[in-house]
């Protein structure tokens, strides 16, 4: 299950700031929790490996479906870090993977 931190109340655009607690291990699995337990939202998923082995993607997302592919080899890379931004049914996320 998902949970959520949020880090600031609100920011100029009225959206609110979350550290997403304990995500699930790897990329696909976060994405697979997130369209299905999210599945009311939309959005956009933003990875950024920190070593050189992919450069930044963004997937889209709409009510549980994923509108973009996700390439294999990043959707198995181990999970550091997870922010989300956004207010009720928009989340957009932004992922942060461990080095190889």
């Amino acid at each position: 299950m998902l949970k959520f931190l949020e880090t600031n109340s609100s920011n100029r655009s009225g959206t609110k700031d979350y550290k997403v607690v304990d995500p699930p291990s790897t990329v696909g699995d976060f994405i697979d929790a997130v369209l299905i337990e999210r599945s009311n939202e939309s959005g956009s998923i933003e990875i950024d490996c920190e070593d050189s082995s992919c450069h930044r993607v963004t997937l889209n997302y709409r009510k549980g479906s994923l509108l973009s592919n996700l390439d294999s080899s990043i959707s198995e890379k181990k999970i550091s870090f997870v922010m989300a931004t956004g207010l009720l049914t928009r989340m957009d996320y932004f992922i942060i993977t461990k080095t190889s």
